[in-house]
């Protein structure tokens, strides 16, 4: 009986020490990946400019050039990984011309019906209806947005360099031909602005020759003489809700039909882009 027990209390040591010795090895063996390499070591810092094309056949299009930038919180414990926050910002609208497709426009004027009452909310619902239609020199230009979130990069120097952002953020919507107009107040520009909250985005960038090769960069003068390091492609996906839309304090909900919110409730985009990432 005591040789029994002998047996098993050997057994059970030998297998905490085993399980001991491989948590500590493979705990060494994740901190020496974390840890400082002076051929790969990432900045506190990332970002890029990118230019973004969504199809033309999108109801509400985001083309243009826009920036991006973020703090790489891994930084912290790690020079090998990217865990950050990220910000978005288009601040240039752009110069293209666009309005929604024409299923989408058929759609808008059969269901609009604006719900209000003062002559100042019946003048908004009509501009919004010319710029969707595309009359009296009354169009969509460009856009504008921004928004923040995280940011993950498991492998910066390899295996694409692929980049994964989840956002939030809005979007902004300028209609041309609305200078000094008494019904809204947008100071001296020829621009009324039709916004979207609560924009749900997604983005996976990738460097396209880190695929077939490991990029290691030593120092940022060799980086500069290489570009290729630096070409990024992004892929997008934005979900934009017509129900959080505000043209100065009037929301679509209140100049169409029920029956269109909820066709056209969520507006799905998605898009590519093309730019300079550093990272």
């Amino acid at each position: 009986m005591l040789s029994k027990l002998l047996k098993i209390n050997f057994l059970l040591i030998s297998l905490i020490t085993v399980s001991n010795l491989f948590s500590q090895q493979s705990s060494n063996n994740y901190w020496q990946f974390l840890k400082y390499d002076s051929t790969a070591q990432n900045s506190y810092f990332f970002g890029g400019i990118h230019y973004v094309q969504t199809p033309i056949a999108t109801d509400f299009r985001a083309n243009g050039l826009y920036l991006q930038g973020g703090f790489n919180i891994a930084r912290l414990f790690s020079k090998k990984i990217i865990i950050g926050l990220t910000l978005d910002w288009k601040g240039w609208k752009g110069i293209n011309r666009w309005h929604p497709s024409a299923s989408f426009t058929s759609d808008f004027n059969e269901a609009f019906s604006p719900q209000v009452s003062t002559p100042e909310d019946i003048a908004k619902a009509d501009m919004i209806k010319n710029a969707v239609n595309n009359v009296d020199n009354k169009y969509f230009q460009g856009n504008y947005f921004g928004r923040i979130g995280v940011a993950v990069c498991p492998f910066p120097r390899k295996y694409g360099s692929i980049m994964l952002e989840i956002k939030r953020g809005y979007s902004s919507f300028p209609i041309y031909g609305y200078l000094d107009d008494p019904n809204i107040d947008n100071g001296s520009s020829d621009f009324a602005f039709l916004d979207f909250g609560n924009v749900y985005s997604g983005s996976l960038y990738f460097k396209p020759f880190n695929f077939s090769k490991k990029t290691r960069r030593t120092n940022y003068t060799e980086a500069r003489e290489d570009w290729k390091n630096y070409l990024s492609i992004g892929l997008h996906y934005e979900r934009m809700a017509l129900n959080e839309s505000s043209f100065y304090g009037l929301g679509l909900s209140d100049m169409l039909s029920e029956n269109f919110m909820s066709k056209y409730a969520n507006q799905h985009r998605f898009g590519i882009s093309i730019g300079c990432g550093i990272y």
